[in-house]
């Protein structure tokens, strides 16, 4: 006989179940909890399978390969932009600075790259740095040696630099660049400058007879610089002889007058000088500012003031590293009667720290004498003397300002100060001389008088010589009276 199968009902809906039900198929009842796990008609949750699993990793594989190719697409969009256009374009729109700072990143990674390094010395040209204008030429045309253009403009930029600075980077890269292209008149000539600027006139002329070896001295500019050049050399008959016939060749030449009018003016021939420098000016000489400046310095010392300030004012502007034209222009508005304006040249020129520093100082210092400014002419000798400078000049100056501040005693030891420093210095004996007959010492002061007019008349019978002379013998009869 078969077993009996025994039955249990739900304890929720009542449902028969099977034995090791656990969970009543008709409300979903947990048999052995009593607690509904299951809405009736739901099921239980499948398991998910091994090819669901495979689609759900490749469908996360694809969105992570899809967001790094949106990530790798910006990076060479970035990488494939080009910063040397890029740094063009901000210096267009007026960017310069934000240009030369992509520039000189790109430049610090790819040294190698020419375009890079000529738009960067293009972009330090503008902001008027040519130190660096003429780095980042030179560097591209080490480049591209072939290209003699970049070296070109580097030398171009050198010549912005003070001092002796310039002349020497000019000189050096100048010689590269004859050496590699012997051919270019233009670097030749730009040597034979640059060495000339430098005062090595023997290394000029040698330079302008290697440009004539290699077929590079023809045209009027190295003619000229040649006789110049020899003329610095103490040749000056062949000199003149060599630039009166580059003259006649080529008359409108400017250049070709104003060598020939320098040679003339080392001769001492300052009237036929003048003549051949004015005529480089009219015929456009490219030395305009040197023959402004020589013409003028020749009219200063003929006492044409207004016409040496007409010559001297442009010859500033035309040299601003020739220290020269701004002291004598100021020179000049002194003796014209502008003392306001020489007062305003001197203070730039005293407050820098060029070859007439000092000698601006003085210069102050007398026309504060003549204002009665005492105290501001005292300061102006103090900075001449911190600037180094102890002359005779500069010593009696000093003992002025001490007697009419009315120390005696400091102004006769300024006054001996400077007889030690140049015992024929007139000025200093005549200073002295006053003012021991101020002290009422009239044998010392007729002394002193006395050497001063014949130190004055020795140089020329220039000064108070004839005023003096009435002096002196003023005094002489006042001592036989007593």
């Amino acid at each position: 006989m078969a077993p009996k199968v025994t039955t249990k009902n739900c304890p929720n809906c009542k449902a028969a179940v099977q034995p090791g039900d656990i969970i009543c198929v008709a409300c979903g009842t947990n048999l052995l909890t009593g607690q509904i796990v299951l809405k009736p008609g739901g099921e239980p949750p499948k398991r998910v399978g091994r090819r669901a699993r495979r689609s759900l990793l490749w469908g996360g594989a694809a969105v992570l390969i899809a967001a790094a190719l949106v990530g790798l697409g910006a990076g060479a969009a970035w990488l494939l932009r080009d910063p040397v256009e890029t740094a063009r374009k901000m210096a267009v729109s007026g960017n310069s600075l934000d240009a030369l700072a992509l520039l000189q990143k790109h430049v610090e990674r790819r040294p190698e790259d020419r375009n890079a390094r000529l738009l960067q010395g293009k972009l330090y040209w503008q902001a008027n740095q040519p130190d660096r204008a003429a780095e980042a030429l030179e560097a591209a045309y080490r480049q591209q040696e072939e290209d003699v253009t970049p070296a070109l403009m580097a030398v171009a930029a050198a010549a912005k630099l003070g001092g002796q600075e310039g002349p020497k980077r000019q000189a050096a890269l100048l010689r590269d660049v004859v050496r590699r292209h012997p051919d270019s008149q233009r670097a030749w000539h730009l040597l034979a400058l640059a060495l000339g600027a430098m005062g090595l006139h023997a290394d000029q002329a040698a330079a302008i007879k290697d440009a004539g070896q290699a077929g590079a001295a023809s045209g009027t500019s190295m003619g000229a610089l040649s006789g110049v050049s020899r003329g610095l050399e103490g040749d000056l008959e062949g000199a003149e002889k060599s630039l009166r016939t580059l003259t006649a060749a080529a008359p409108d030449n400017g250049d070709a007058a104003a060598a020939l009018g320098f040679v003339l003016s080392l001769q001492g021939r300052e009237d036929e000088a003048a003549g051949a420098l004015e005529g480089a000016l009219e015929r456009n000489t490219t030395v305009s500012g040197q023959v402004r400046l020589r013409l003028g310095l020749a009219e200063l010392r003929r006492g044409n003031y207004e016409r040496a300030i007409s010559l001297l004012g442009p010859a500033r502007t035309e040299l601003p590293d020739d220290p020269r034209a701004p002291f004598f222009h100021a020179l000049a508005l002194q003796n014209a009667g502008l003392a306001e304006e020489a007062l305003t040249e001197f203070e730039r020129l005293s407050t820098a720290s060029g070859p007439y520093a000092g000698q601006a100082a003085l210069q102050m210092a007398t026309l504060y004498l003549k204002m009665d400014s005492l105290d501001r002419a005292g300061a102006s000798i103090r900075r001449a003397t911190e600037l180094g400078l102890s002359s005779a000049r500069m010593l009696t100056l000093q003992g002025r300002v001490h007697a009419l501040q009315g120390n005696n005693g400091e102004a006769e030891e300024s006054y001996r100060r400077a007889m030690q420093a140049e015992p024929d210095y007139p000025a200093a004996h005549l200073e002295m001389g006053l003012l021991q007959v101020s002290r009422n010492a009239l044998p010392e002061g007729i002394r002193e008088l006395e050497r001063y007019v014949e130190l004055a008349r020795a140089a020329g019978g220039g000064g108070r010589v004839n005023e003096i002379e009435v002096l002196v013998s003023q005094l002489r009869q006042t001592m036989q009276a007593s």
